[in-house]
């Protein structure tokens, strides 16, 4: 019985450090059309002086471009960043968007296409700047507060590639520390 006692004890232990190592690293998560994307080393970036903040998840990959190709081996940003724009009162709460102006959004990833020959195509999705209903973003902020603030939220919306696809991104959620840089 002691020996049980023991190792609850330890693996309690081990999960609650674990979480509390979670809760320096920032996480966003999302879909894209149904495909999900995770990061762990996430960030709100907030400019106190200038009263605007982004959101920053993403990591650069490097691939392997094939047998023949030269480079050998690409590097990729794959990854989200969402700018706010408002005072540091205004934080808190819905943000709307449906041009670029007002919210900007970028998110990127890249797709196969042949993996053996090394070509891929890289996808880059924004607001399209009409003003249609076909790209509004919505960003949730439940919290904020100074800087090392866990800081949560929600978001999801549509937007548009280059060929003027529409892409849905749902299920967004956010826990990420503020850092202020200025």
């Amino acid at each position: 019985m002691k020996g049980k006692l023991l190792v609850t004890a330890i693996f309690i232990v081990f999960s609650f450090s674990i979480f509390l190592l979670a809760q320096d690293e920032g996480l966003i998560s999302y879909k894209v059309d149904g495909k999900e994307f995770r990061f762990t080393d996430a960030v709100f970036e907030f400019h106190p002086l200038d009263g605007w903040g982004s959101i920053k998840g993403g990591k650069v990959e490097r691939i392997k471009m094939g047998g023949y190709p030269f480079p050998q081996y690409r590097d990729i940003e794959v990854g989200i960043w969402v700018d706010i724009a408002q005072d540091e009162q205004s934080i808190v709460g819905k943000h709307e968007a449906n041009i670029s102006d007002l919210m900007p959004i970028s998110v990127s990833w890249f797709e196969w296409i042949d993996k053996e020959k090394g070509e891929i195509k890289e996808i880059y999705l924004q607001q399209d700047d009409s003003g249609a209903e076909k790209s509004m973003f919505t960003v949730i902020f439940e919290n904020f507060g100074p800087p090392g603030t866990i800081i949560k939220g929600t978001f999801y919306g549509k937007l548009v590639d280059d060929e003027g696809n529409v892409y849905e991104v749902s299920e967004g959620r956010f826990e990420i520390k503020r850092v202020d840089v200025d």
